[in-house]
């Protein structure tokens, strides 16, 4: 059992700590209410989502002396392919419009279907193929190296070659 005194000093030990917590979130209320009255609304602009997709699964990725940005919007006619590349920095894609198969020189295959997003990075060459009776729009956003260029181009692998005479 506690002593009276070790009972008191405990009880003054959490009134100071809630009082310190409540003085604490008081403060914070208090700017961040600041901060929201000083805003200003912006005025005379205009602001256009040309698209907007959602990653399959989460990603994380770091960019290492990035300077440069590129915005570019590729349009994929049915039966049309991106050809064999790599990106020398991080491509951010998302389909606006229909659906991109992706090949990798090491036979995966991936469907991103309207609304999906992915990131293209590394050195595994790639080729975004259009299977569909439709044109395909995908929105690229490039994050590149200072000089680089936005793809480097790379030759198909020989079971690409094989499956395109078949």
């Amino acid at each position: 059992m506690k002593s009276t005194k070790t009972m008191k000093a405990t009880k003054s030990t959490m009134s100071t700590k809630k009082s310190r917590f409540l003085a604490a979130a008081a403060l914070t209320v208090a700017v961040l209410g600041t901060g929201i009255a000083q805003a200003s609304p912006g005025n005379d602009i205009t602001a256009e989502t040309t698209a907007e997709g959602h990653f399959v699964t989460p990603q994380s990725f770091k960019v290492r002396a990035a300077d440069h940005v590129v915005e570019q919007t590729l349009r994929i006619q049915p039966g049309g392919a991106t050809g064999w590349h790599v990106h020398p920095g991080v491509v951010v894609l998302t389909v606006q419009k229909g659906t991109i198969i992706r090949y990798s020189a090491d036979g995966n295959r991936e469907v991103f279907p309207q609304g999906s997003s992915f990131i293209k990075t590394g050195n595994l060459p790639l080729n975004g193929v259009n299977e569909s009776s439709e044109e395909i729009e995908l929105h690229l956003t490039y994050i590149l190296p200072k000089g680089a260029p936005l793809r480097y181009e790379r030759p198909a692998p020989s079971w690409w070659n094989e499956r395109k005479a078949n």
